[in-house]
């Protein structure tokens, strides 16, 4: 179980605010993270002791050096902790700041609440979610969790209110169909670094339907 021992103590910290854009920060182990817009990560000038420990509040891609002597723990905005050796992962809290969910790409995970009380190990392509205090491994791993970093999305025949959520978490604008769009119209495509004008116009092109921009946000509607 983790334990409360792994948070980040005082002395040489180091805070990095990524801002308006993603931000790559390289940890004195060698280890790598990419804070998403607006993340902010706290870690000590040299790592000691017997863990490597720092703090992040904000979505993260962690890509961890492995050192099984020493292992590498995210205390995730005092509320969730992760625990590796040496694995790449993704931690993404909601907007609201009501759940937190891991993601593993590669190696293995604890992930924690913050009293350590409740755990789930994680392997390649799991993926586990704190809400409420509980920490639940979910069914499936969502697609497009590392979109934010790697500028691709992959919709399969998705419905047209998870494609438009999607779009609104990546592009950062509010985007909203009319009482006109049938619900369960579904998209499929792959979209790699595309500007948001050229995804809007293919999803007007295939599902048949107009959008404008209104009070600040994107409105479709069924072509007439």
């Amino acid at each position: 179980v983790i334990a409360q021992k792994y948070l980040v103590s005082k002395p040489e910290m180091i805070a990095v605010v990524a801002g308006d854009q993603m931000k790559e920060v390289q940890l004195p182990d060698g280890s790598w993270v990419t804070l998403n817009r607006q993340a902010e990560l706290v870690y000590p000038e040299k790592f000691k002791g017997r863990q490597r420990a720092l703090n992040v509040s904000g979505e993260a891609f962690f890509k961890v050096v492995s050192d099984p002597s020493s292992p590498f723990v995210v205390d995730v905005d005092q509320k969730a902790l992760v625990r590796v050796l040496g694995t790449s992962f993704n931690i993404s809290p909601d907007d609201s700041g009501e759940s937190i969910s891991v993601q593993v790409v590669e190696g293995r995970v604890a992930f924690a609440s913050a009293g350590g009380k409740d755990e789930v190990i994680l392997e390649k392509d799991q993926q586990a979610t704190l809400m409420g205090g509980t920490v639940k491994k979910d069914e499936s791993v969502e697609r497009n969790f590392l979109s934010w970093k790697t500028g691709k999305l992959v919709f399969e025949n998705d419905l047209i209110g998870e494609v438009l959520k999607q779009l609104e978490m990546h592009y950062h604008v509010n985007i909203e169909p009319d009482e006109s769009v049938p619900q369960e119209l579904s998209f499929t495509s792959t979209m790699d670094n595309q500007e948001l004008e050229d995804v809007l116009d293919e999803i007007s092109l295939v599902l048949g339907l107009d959008y404008r921009y209104e009070n600040e946000q994107v409105v479709f509607t069924l072509s007439e």
